[in-house]
């Protein structure tokens, strides 16, 4: 590029140089024409004048040239139509005899010199004042596309060969070279001025080129030689044409006239011949340099692109393509690679396991690309926690793990943590939206909680599962305890998955008492563990945890599901009153998707009325995502299923969300009626619960009844139903079915029925 830039400039340089010497050289002249000044039209003092029109013609051109280099496109046409037109009508008088005043057109005083027309130019002088007036013009006039260089290179060409023709004929004393008679010579002067004039032009289109095509900086040598071999045709021609024309102002004065115009004739040809050959012999070397340079940059080419999908390749290969972390490859390796290092440093080095708390919510309520870029926030933020040396790196989804290396004692990891907790707590404001998130961190120390990577990872990742679940936006320090803690998990993971395969699940069942009427009105369908080695049931506050973090907690809520309905409707077909069942569903599996599909099939596929159908949801379930919860449920009322609200009183319950909701029920838990007989605080929470239900036109079940005191308690306030020991603990279906046969009100239809 900078080369081109240097050629670009000497290229200006030299047509501005040969402007300035045209335009000095007319204007000179024609001053010594007004002036009556000898020397000045003569050049020099050995010279012959030059004729006033030929002056006025280098001024001219001198003119438009520098016009035509410097943006001002009209002058230089003006100059090059006005010497083009006087250039041809010149060449007009020669060939016809006439006289149209050319002559006289720019001059009426003139020093007396050794001929009639003082004002006229020689033949070849016009010819190439005509082809420099074109050369000017047509730049601009004719040839508004790309290329219009490609017809001024031979145009200053021809210049240039007619003005070396002339000079040389001069040096070799040859007459016939540079004209035919006293009139009819070009001067040694003029040929000069033509060989400058014909090289700005023949530069100022070179230049052209150059700018119109930044790869080729070599003219196209070959349209330069035709042009130089049609010149000699041409000046041959006109010397012939002229030596052989009658005119009484020209005078032959070589006796070998005939002589010279025939060998200049077979010279000029044999010239333009061998200068074809050379030339092109020239282009094809430069078309093999050009091809070798183009060649030499395709494959440095080649070997930068190669380089970048290479550096590309490895960049996927290693670094999280959302935040632009290490991912969990590279950071294994640089885990596995410092180690070896601490251990021989003999240092200490901690393994940070972070999630982010709530993440799905956020992401599934606020959309896949708000999740994504509260994502790349949190990245850039644990870098700015991090010293320079450590590794931060995007484990998968929304886990993080972090690298601290060369830590004097382990008291210094803890201020680390406190810095990224409180960093990530901050508010963050996406796409105009603001939410603060909060992260659990869990910890292993090398070489006490592990001596390589796996381990470390592990224990960190256990870790980290003790913090949030103790409450979330918290760090905990791996101990061996949790190392237990989290194998008894894994066995009961295990033991889950391998009872959802093997039919390991059973319901038992639990009715509802009306307290008005004293006769079944539902029943609650509670899900319990077989142990496949001792037949042992396991009731579900043992292994539902475990089911909600490893997600088996979605085929069995829908194992569940459809069990119940089965059963009910079994009862129902078998003659027993149509009595509600309630199921609970825990947050996880309500946010589903495709939940409300896999109740709409279940009860088609059982057969099932929908209103025998009470779906019982938390306090947590409700306040989480109200408008989703909103969406839901709506759609499954419209179906015809019932709503309750399980466990009421534990959490943290908004009346207007309760109000908004299409429930039928209130469920009290069982930790306000325990001490229900003793505690005044429970009592007037179960007042306040049951007056308030009531104002709203809501049922209350009492849950956990187990006295008959707290019957007669909760009896005193109106609560319309009770669940409980006091009536019958959960039992399986077919102790359940015995309930329905000893209760009133079924025996009452059952007979009716027979």
């Amino acid at each position: 590029m900078e080369k081109r830039q240097h050629i670009l400039q000497w290229m200006h340089f030299v047509v501005i140089i040969a402007a300035g010497l045209s335009t000095a050289l007319g204007g000179l002249v024609l001053i010594g024409w007004y002036t009556h000044s000898v020397s000045l039209i003569q050049v020099w003092s050995t010279f012959v004048p030059m004729q006033f029109n030929t002056a006025l013609g280098f001024l001219l051109c001198g003119i438009g040239l520098f016009s035509q280099s410097s943006g001002h496109k009209r002058l230089a046409v003006v100059c090059g139509v006005t010497v083009g037109t006087v250039g041809s009508l010149t060449m007009l008088q020669y060939v016809s005899g006439a006289d149209f005043g050319i002559d006289q057109l720019f001059m009426k005083h003139y020093i007396t010199v050794k001929s009639s027309h003082p004002g006229r130019m020689a033949p070849n002088t016009a010819i190439c004042f005509f082809f420099s007036g074109v050369a000017l013009a047509v730049r601009n006039n004719f040839f508004a596309s790309r290329r219009r260089h490609l017809m001024v290179w031979p145009l200053g060409s021809i210049v240039i060969a007619l003005g070396l023709a002339a000079f040389i004929g001069y040096l070799g004393g040859v007459e016939t070279a540079y004209g035919w008679g006293a009139l009819t010579q070009m001067a040694v002067h003029t040929s000069a001025g033509f060989i400058v004039l014909g090289t700005g032009i023949f530069m100022l289109a070179w230049r052209e080129g150059v700018l119109e095509d930044s790869t080729n900086i070599v003219p196209p040598w070959f349209s330069i030689a035709a042009g130089l071999g049609m010149i000699s045709i041409v000046v041959i021609f006109w010397q012939a044409l002229f030596l052989h024309h009658n005119a009484p102002d020209a005078p032959v004065h070589d006796s070998h006239s005939d002589f010279f115009t025939y060998s200049i004739l077979v010279m000029g040809l044999l010239m333009s011949v061998l200068l074809v050959l050379v030339i092109r012999f020239a282009q094809a070397s430069s078309r093999r340099a050009a091809e070798l340079e183009e060649a030499t940059l395709e494959l440095e080419r080649d070997i930068i692109e190669r380089k970048h999908s290479e550096e590309s390749i490895k960049h996927l290969a290693y670094y999280d393509h959302l935040t632009g972390l290490p991912n969990r490859l590279l950071f294994t390796d640089r885990l596995d690679h410092l180690l070896l290092r601490e251990a021989w440093k003999q240092r200490t080095a901690a393994v940070l396991f972070l999630d982010i708390d709530r993440f799905k919510t956020i992401n599934d309520s606020l959309g896949h690309s708000y999740g994504d870029e509260l994502l790349r926030v949190v990245a850039s933020r644990l870098e700015e926690c991090l010293r320079e040396g450590d590794t931060v790196g995007r484990f998968g989804g929304d886990e993080f793990t972090i690298l601290l290396h060369d830590l004097a004692k382990v008291n210094d990891i803890a201020m680390v943590l406190e810095k990224i907790l409180n960093t990530i707590k901050q508010p963050i404001v996406i796409e105009g939206q603001e939410v603060k998130v909060t992260a659990s961190i869990g910890v292993s120390v090398f070489p006490n909680d592990g001596s390589d990577g796996g381990t470390l990872l592990k224990n960190a990742d256990i870790a980290m599962y003790r913090a949030k679940s103790e409450g979330k936006n918290n760090y905990k320090f791996f101990s061996l305890s949790m190392s237990v803690k989290a194998t008894e998990l894994l066995k009961v993971e295990r033991k889950l998955s391998k009872a959802l395969d093997n039919g390991g699940f059973i319901l038992h069942y639990q009715p509802e008492i009306d307290l008005k009427t004293g006769e079944f009105v539902g029943m609650e369908a509670l899900v319990r563990l077989i142990d496949q080695e001792d037949g042992k049931l396991t009731p579900p506050g043992d292994f539902i945890p475990v089911a909600e973090e490893t997600g088996i907690i979605i085929p069995l809520s829908e194992l569940i599901l459809r069990t119940a309905c089965q059963q009910n409707k079994a009862w129902q077909d078998a003659g027993y009153p149509s009595m509600t069942i309630a199921v609970n569903i825990s947050p996880k599996v309500f946010r589903q998707n495709n939940f409300i599909q896999i109740v709409a099939d279940i009860i088609k596929e059982t057969g099932l009325k929908p209103e025998y159908l009470e779906i019982e949801i938390t306090e947590e379930t409700m306040l989480t995502d109200t408008e989703e919860t909103l969406e839901t449920m709506g759609a499954l009322k419209e179906i015809g299923v019932r709503f309750a609200i399980d466990d009421f009183g534990t959490g943290y319950s908004s009346l207007s969300y309760i109000k908004m909701l299409p429930i039928r029920m209130l469920k009290i838990d069982r930790a306000f009626i325990r001490d229900l007989n003793d505690n005044p605080d429970d009592k007037a929470i179960v007042t306040a619960i049951i007056q308030m239900a009531h104002s709203m036109g809501l049922e209350v079940l009492a849950e956990g009844v187990e006295t008959k005191e707290q019957l007669a308690f909760l009896n005193s306030l109106g609560c319309d139903k009770l669940q409980g020991y006091l009536v019958s603990k959960p039992v399986p279906y077919d102790e359940f079915e015995n309930l329905l046969k000893e209760a009133p009100g079924a025996k009452k239809d059952m007979m009716a029925s027979a």
